[in-house]
């Protein structure tokens, strides 16, 4: 878990863009996963540490073992980059998805 501001509603992508590496590491489809791609471990682990100074431990390494797990699965690491910068773009707001257009 990350204490980070959330883009939506008044807070634009640009706001929040330099707060953090990720936001623009994120963004570079699809060289940030042909990067990460079998390393998802090393850059989970960095992502944490990087993104919660002061911090020993900031996230369990059980908890660093599922994340692994999890994003390691095909087209996982995909859909969540490709989620954020979705998120990113001028206007879009973060809503509940009703199935409906």
């Amino acid at each position: 878990m990350m204490d980070f501001p959330v883009t939506g509603g008044e807070l634009t992508y640009e706001q929040v863009k330099p707060l953090s590496y990720h936001f623009s590491f994120h963004s570079q489809e699809p060289l940030f996963e042909q990067l990460v791609a079998g390393r998802e471990r090393l850059y989970l682990e960095y992502f944490y540490r990087a993104n919660s100074p002061g911090a020993d431990e900031p996230v369990p390494s059980h908890a660093v073992d599922e994340y692994t797990r999890a994003y390691s699965r095909p087209g996982v690491m995909h859909n969540g980059s490709t989620t954020a910068r979705v998120s990113s773009r001028p206007g879009h707001r973060t809503r509940r998805t009703t199935g409906t257009s």
